[in-house]
């Protein structure tokens, strides 16, 4: 059995010096960075050395609950696609204008504009009444498309550069994982540099929602939708294929579709590819019904034109769309072209009545709900999408916050538990350098006594 030499209790003593100067460095490094975002706090592991001689300080640790980080990297990309999704469609839901300056509003302009003609057909007034209000109601078809068609194009412009921004992050990620490696087999202490890199993966999940895979790999892995992002020293590239509201992200090597689902690059890219073509589809659908519905009673009319002509269509037939929906020039030009009669008399507003009618008729071909009913149905299809957006937000949000108190009271430093380590290791020293001070007197001592006997 090993006996406690004199040497051995001077090795511990002076071993146990090292080590409480190691923690209490570092218990000061904890509270010097307990403010620093994204920093984990370090724990020193303390190892027994043989035969007596003390302990050692064999790693300094970051407490981190990788468990509690992944869930926050999942939550955050979550929440910042919600949030990414919310802002497109409020900016959507601001260009219609509903209720005070919409097409709701125009509508009901334009029908009460034929009711009026239908009342007094042959009043010029009536008629530039109408003309005007069919004026605004095609101009305002167009400028929310054009609107439409901007947010697109500044969605494209914002894709294209978070994708060049994903494809840097993921790169120096691959490199500190190459110096994070390189430093463990040398054995350096590299938790600065794997603050690093849990800081940039969660810039990745708030921008495209790459996450660690699940369940972990031997090489640290980020992946987007279940697809490589990030493996060990390699980081794979995302590129942008075609161009404005056409643009779609693929994986550079393969050409793939990339999966984003989540972060702010999903949202973006779910908004060109579903929500602002089903909100200009919807929109093209009213303008066709409108134009089909309008032309089809308007031709069987007869104009104030003398002789009488019928066969006219009010709206420019080409027009079919928000984008190109439009009154027929030649009556812009000429109101009279108007066609009010049933009959050719001038007196006779039947056809107009009928127009006017629409406003409580159902749309043309077949329809099951009124022109204004199917507008209607738009806006609030997009403040349907508008609410679940927002209540996935405030969902992920305290997601969020949930997984970062747990990150915190694993990895967050606490000021009065490093004020107590530091205590302690005060005392650690106090009594190691009680012992050294013993030691070396009683050293002393031998030395006097084999002295005075020589």
């Amino acid at each position: 059995m090993e006996q406690l030499s004199l040497a051995s209790a001077l090795a511990a003593a002076r071993t146990a010096l090292d080590a409480a100067a190691t923690e209490a460095a570092t218990s000061s490094q904890n509270i010097a960075n307990a403010a620093t975002p994204g920093y984990a706090r370090e724990r020193p592991d303390l190892a027994e050395l043989p035969a007596f001689s003390g302990v050692a300080v064999s790693t300094i640790q970051r407490v981190v609950s990788q468990v509690a980080r992944s869930a926050l990297l999942a939550a955050q990309g979550a929440e910042e696609g919600a949030a990414t999704t919310a802002g497109i469609l409020q900016q959507a839901q601001a260009l219609l204008g509903e209720p005070a300056n919409g097409l709701s509003q125009l509508l009901v302009s334009f029908w009460n504009a034929w009711q009026q003609v239908a009342t007094t057909p042959t009043d010029p007034g009536a008629r530039d009444g109408l003309l005007a209000a069919a004026q605004q109601l095609t101009s305002r078809f167009q400028s929310i498309t054009q609107g439409l068609q901007g947010i697109e194009v500044a969605l494209a412009q914002s894709l294209a550069q978070g994708v060049a921004e994903v494809n840097s992050l993921a790169q120096k990620v691959a490199s500190l994982d190459l110096q994070i490696q390189a430093g463990q087999a040398a054995g350096q202490d590299v938790n600065a540099l794997l603050d690093q890199r849990d800081q940039l993966a969660q810039q990745l999940a708030q921008l495209a929602g790459a996450a660690p895979a699940q369940p972990p790999t031997q090489d640290y892995t980020l992946v987007i939708g279940g697809q490589p992002l990030v493996v060990g020293g390699t980081a794979y590239q995302l590129a942008v294929r075609g161009t404005g509201p056409a643009s779609t992200v693929v994986w550079k090597d393969t050409g793939q579709p990339a999966p984003l689902t989540q972060g702010q690059l999903g949202a973006q890219a779910q908004a060109l590819s579903q929500q602002l073509p089903a909100l200009s589809a919807g929109l093209d659908a009213v303008a066709r019904d409108l134009v089909a519905a309008v032309n089809g009673l308007h031709m069987t009319g007869y104009t104030l034109t003398q002789p009488p002509q019928t066969g006219i269509p009010f709206f420019a037939p080409t027009g079919t769309t928000a984008a190109t929906i439009a009154v027929n020039p030649a009556i812009a030009q000429n109101p009279d072209l108007i066609a009010a009669s049933g009959t050719g008399a001038p007196n006779d507003g039947s056809v107009a009545q009928s127009i006017a009618s629409l406003a409580t008729a159902l749309a043309a071909g077949g329809g099951t709900q009124t022109i204004l009913a199917e507008y209607n149905g738009v806006i609030v299809g997009l403040a349907a999408q508008l609410q679940t957006a927002q209540i996935q937000q405030q969902a992920a949000t305290a997601q969020v916050t949930q997984f970062q108190q747990i990150d915190q009271s694993v990895s967050g430093v606490s000021l009065s538990e490093e004020q107590t380590a530091l205590l302690l290791d005060q005392q650690m020293a106090q009594a190691a350098t009680t012992v050294l001070a013993a030691a070396q007197s009683m050293l002393r001592s031998l030395l006097q006594a084999v002295g005075a006997g020589g």
